[in-house]
Parts: structure tokens; sequence; C-alpha cells
């Protein structure tokens, strides 16, 4: 089913296109021979060429992929009635190729380089359909049919060829094309939006013109010359029409009088038909005329659309603005430099504790209603200079009298001349915020009183670039160095040995270090031999946690450094004593031993002499050794 769908809706666009394209060659033809037979000018060629603002107009409004459509229906038609209006085969072919081929290669290239259809809606738009498709375009397709009819003719009657067909073609693409363009985009007829009171107001504009028009080109020759500025009261209606109705009122109302201008001038009526000339150079200064009057109406239509978007957008920003300046967490507002508030939304409003805004706006911006002492002048005399205050913290009076710490950024708004408009900033309550930040540091100088009254250095670091964030002022009884001078380039050229601890005992220092940064769960364990800047050796004991990101990589460390060097010595002492213990009861030829029965009688401790004494070396002895070698035991 879904198939045979698809093929009826492939027929139907089929027999769609193939309609569209029988009719735009019928209308073609039927433009095109109007003026042909009842508008000649020279070599029987017509004085207007609505024809071509079929073509353009077509074209506007069609995607270039359906344009094939349109040149199918057109082409023939073209080429027919230039036939039969008594042209040879070559003429008909050459002027075919200049009305269908030279127009369409000009709107190709305009859609192609400025990326969009042409909706003369914009002035922009206005200005290249008027100077490059219908200009340009015109100029050039003169070029080629005068060129295709130079066979025969001389050279006045070739200029004079060219400018008849040029302004013809002109004339027709302004009159036609852009009711085409109004009605008409992607192809498809738009309906119209007006109300019943838009259409009443639309059809009595139109048929007053439509009067107006007919009663001005209905005069006979014999009218005064002073009717000759009759043409120019034309140019109010086609305003009006433009404010009224838009691009549609104006393409139509440019049509009709187009149509009554050339139907008066050619019986030899109206103002036209009294200047001094032939029916040719008649034609060609109404044309002239009127392509001034459409071209203005068009400008005129596009300047107030723009001006529309415009005031559209500017309506779209300011509700935005609003309802950002409505809903907003933080304080906004506006003032004077004499302390007036212009501006204020809620949430400033309720942060200082007021009703409304009329309320805040009541008070005038005084050391003793909102800033405390002298704080408003300080903050005028920083924000004069330098145009704006930056993350300024500052206590605010509510209007209970309490205060609310706030962070404040504003510049000034000035004149041209630089003097002081207002001022505007944003305002952020941070008094739990500070509140917050005193408890920590507060807790922070506890924690590291407590530390530092047991001999220890707290410190936090971070690791890219390597660096102390913080470190505890008794790193300079530690080490000789002061806190602010104190770094870990520092620590690295005074340490003389690094023993890791722990988890970490045993590796070297690098892998250690690599092992307690990777691995999670690793704490950073170990004692350091330095020298400190008297010149005298120290032991150090460092104890660190690894501070992680949100990926799990290791950021920094935070730990403390603890004077170990008594406890070296001692252990040292211990050590030595040990040693002379050992070797005099060696000496007196026994071997001492500790054995541990926790761990299944291991020997924590077993004199060399064990070898002397048993043949095992000391390494090898064990308790069951020891077991294997005993033959009686006498207790």
């Amino acid at each position: 089913m879904g198939a045979v769908a698809r093929g009826r809706n492939q027929e139907s666009a089929l027999w769609r296109a193939v309609a569209i394209s029988f009719g735009c060659g019928i209308l073609y033809y039927t433009l095109a021979r109007f003026p042909l037979l009842f508008l000649p000018a020279p070599d029987n060629i017509a004085a207007v060429w609505p024809a071509g603002g079929l073509l353009i107009g077509a074209l506007l409004v069609t995607p270039p992929g359906r344009w094939g459509w349109i040149l199918l229906g057109m082409t023939p038609a073209n080429f027919l009635a230039n036939f039969l209006a008594g042209k040879g085969f070559l003429v008909c072919l050459g002027f075919l190729v200049s009305d269908i081929g030279v127009h369409s290669v000009v709107v190709f290239a305009v859609v192609r380089y400025f990326g969009a259809g042409i909706s003369l809606s914009k002035l922009s738009d206005v200005g290249v359909f008027g100077l490059f498709i219908a200009a340009l375009g015109a100029a050039l397709s003169a070029l080629g049919g005068a060129a295709t009819a130079l066979a025969g003719i001389g050279v006045e009657e070739f200029g004079t060829l060219w400018r008849v067909w040029c302004v013809s073609d002109f004339l027709g693409i302004l009159a036609v094309a852009p009711p085409i363009v109004a009605w008409f985009q992607g192809g498809r007829f738009q309906g119209t939006t007006l109300t019943r009171q838009g259409l009443l107001e639309g059809s009595v504009l139109l048929g007053a013109l439509f009067a107006f028009s007919f009663s001005m080109f209905r005069h006979d020759v014999g009218m005064p010359s002073g009717m000759l500025m009759f043409p120019f009261l034309l140019f109010p209606p086609v305003v009006l029409l433009a404010f009224r109705l838009g691009l549609r009122g104006v393409s139509i109302g440019g049509a009709i009088i187009s149509l009554m201008a050339f139907w008066g001038t050619l019986q030899g009526k109206g103002p036209f038909s009294y200047l001094v000339g032939d029916i040719t150079y008649r034609i060609l200064m109404l044309q002239g005329f009127l392509s001034i009057l459409i071209l203005s109406g068009l400008g005129i239509v596009a300047a107030i659309s723009e001006r529309k978007t415009a005031e559209a957008a500017l309506r779209a920003s300011e509700e935005r603005f609003r309802g950002l300046f409505e809903n907003a967490s933080i304080g906004l507002y506006q003032t004077t430099p004499s302390g007036k508030v212009l501006m204020a939304n809620p949430a400033l409003v309720r942060m200082l504790g007021y009703s409304s805004f009329r309320e805040l706006a009541a008070r005038p911006l005084t050391a003793a209603s909102f800033r405390l002492e002298d704080a408003r002048s300080r903050f005028i005399e920083e924000i004069e200079r330098h145009g704006e205050v930056r993350a300024r913290e500052e206590t605010w009076r509510t209007r209970d009298g309490g205060l609310v710490e706030v962070l404040e950024n504003a510049r000034a708004a000035r004149d041209e001349e630089g003097r002081t408009l207002y001022y505007e900033g944003t305002v952020e309550d941070i008094t739990e915020r500070k509140r917050a930040r005193k408890a920590l540091e507060e807790s922070e100088r506890l924690y590291r009183n407590a530390i530092e009254i047991i001999g220890a250095v707290p410190y936090y670091d971070l690791y890219d670039p390597h660096r102390y964030v913080s470190i505890g002022e008794g790193v300079e009884v530690l080490t000789g160095y002061p806190a602010e001078e104190f770094t870990s380039a520092m620590l690295d050229k005074i340490t003389l040995e690094v023993i890791p601890l722990g988890q970490l005992e045993g590796l070297p220092y690098l892998d250690a270090v690599a092992k307690a940064r990777r691995d999670k769960g690793v704490s950073w364990r170990a004692d350091y031999r330095i020298r400190a800047r008297d010149g005298s050796e120290k032991w150090i004991a460092d104890a660190a946690v690894q501070i992680r990101d949100e990926e799990g990589n290791a950021i920094g460390s935070l730990g403390i450094l603890q004077d170990i060097t008594e406890r070296k010595l001692a252990e040292a002492t211990l050590r030595e004593s040990e040693r002379l213990y050992r070797n005099a009861i060696e000496v007196a030829g026994a071997v001492p031993y500790y054995e541990n029965y926790v761990e299944g009688h291991r020997y924590d401790f077993l004199g060399e002499g064990i070898e002397a004494l048993t043949g095992v070396p000391v390494g090898e002895f064990t308790q069951e050794v020891l077991d294997e070698l005993t033959l009686e035991i006498f207790p």
C-alpha cells in the first residue's frame, strides 16, 4: 500500500508540474502577444514587455530545482509569439535567447550570489531587484535582441532599438514581477491575512487609484501644458498604498497605473501624449516615469517592512530583558549621580526589605539610608575615575536598619560629551557567603593552631604547576625559611634523602610519588632528611592525602610536616645500644635471639654466632631447623 501511495503521489506531482508548465506557457504567450499586436515600436519591437516580468517573478518565487518546468512552458511560448508576429526563424531564436536565456542566467547568478530569494521586504532586496535583476537584465537582454536584429539597420536604428527594448523590458519587470513575489513564495499562493475591514480598505484605495488613473490618462491632447505635472500626483496614492497595504498594494497599484497610462497614451490622451515627439519617444518617457514611481513605492514598502521588523525585534528584546530583569536572582539597578533610583528589579527590592519599587525609590541613596559611612562618595569617586567598579564588596543598610553584605559591579553611562547620565549595575547578596567564609577561616585558624601546637606545619599544595597554596608559619622554625619564601622547589633543593613509608615503603622516590597520585586509597608518607638554612641536618615527616578532581585525577595534596629529628636521633641511639649489647653477648660466646610466638615461632632477631654454634647460617636458621638438630632436652 505504501508503494502504491507513493506512486500516486509522484504521478500527481508530475501532472501538477505539467499543468504549471502549461499554464505558464499560456500566460507568457498572452502577455507577449498583447504588446506585439497593440504596442509596436520600431522594427516591430514591443514598447512594453510584461512577459519578462512574468518570467522573472516566476523564477524568484520558485526553488531553482523546479525552474525547468517554468522554462519548458515559457520557451516555446516566446518563440511562437515572435514567429506569429512575422519574425524569421533565426530572429525568433535570437530573441528567445535574449528574452528567456539572459534573464534566467541573471536571476540564477543573483540568487546564487546572495544565497536566498528576493522577497522585496528589505531595502537591500529592492536594490538588488532594481539594479541587477531589472536594470542589468534588461540591458543585457536588449543588447542581445538589438544585436539579433542588427542586419539591415544602421547604427542610429540600433541605438533606438536597444533603448526601446531595454526600457520596455525594465518596466515590464517592475510592473509584473512584484505582484508575483508579493502573492507567491516557494511556488505556492500565499493567501491574505487581512481582516474584513482591511479588505474593504484595500478595495476602496485600489478602486480610488483606478478611478484617479483612468481620469488622468483620459484627457485630450489639447489639455494645457500645466497639466504635465499631473503624473506626479500619483506619488501620494502610491505612498498611501505602501503604508496601508504594503507590497501587495503597491504592486497591484503599479500594475493598474501602468495599464491606464499605456492605454491612454497610445490613444493620444493623458499628460504624456502632450510631449513633443513621436509615439516611441512618448512611450519611453512614460516608462521612465512609471519605473521611478514603482521603484519608489517598492523602496517605501521595504523601508516600512524593515522598520516593522526592527520594532518587532526591539519589542522581543525588551520582553526578554524585562523577563530577565523581573526574574533575575541578583539585584539590578539604575541610579543618577545625585542618588535618585531610576530602576530596581524585584530581587533588589526584596534584598533591601522594601515592599515595592515605589517605596524604595522614595528614599535617596544617602549614607544614612543605604550605604554605610562615606561608602557612597567612595563609590562615586571610583566609578567616575575608572568608568566602572568590579567585584566591590560593601555593607548596605536595609529598610529596617539591618545590614546586608553585597558584591557590586557597576558602570557609568555617559553621553557623547562624557557627562554621566546614570549608573547601572548588579548587586548580589553575599551575607551568608561571607559568614560561611568567616566561619571557615576561623575553623582553619583553630586547625592550624592545634597542629602548630604539636609542632606540625600544615600545607596545601597543587601539582600543575607545583606550588604551595598555603603553608604554616612554623615552616620557618622547621627549615629556617619564612613561609612566604618557601616553595616546593626549595624543599627539593634542601632535601638530602627521602624514605617512603607505609604502602610506599621500599619503592624508589619517583615510583612512590607516581603510585600515591595514581592509586586511590594510597596516602603519602615519607621521612625527609634536609639541610636547614643554618646548615644543620634535620629529619621531617611528611603525611598527606591526595586531592582529586571529578575525574579522579590527583590535582594536589593536603598534609602536615613535622620535625622528627629527636625521634630519629633516639632511634639511632637505640640501634647503637642494641648493637653494643649484641656484641657483648657474642664476645662471651652466646647467641642472642628474639622469637615471635604469635606469628608461628618466627625468629625476629638472631645473633650471627648461630652459624659458629650450629653450622647453619643465620638466614637459614628456623625453629624447624632447631627441632631437627636437637637430640635431647634437659629442662
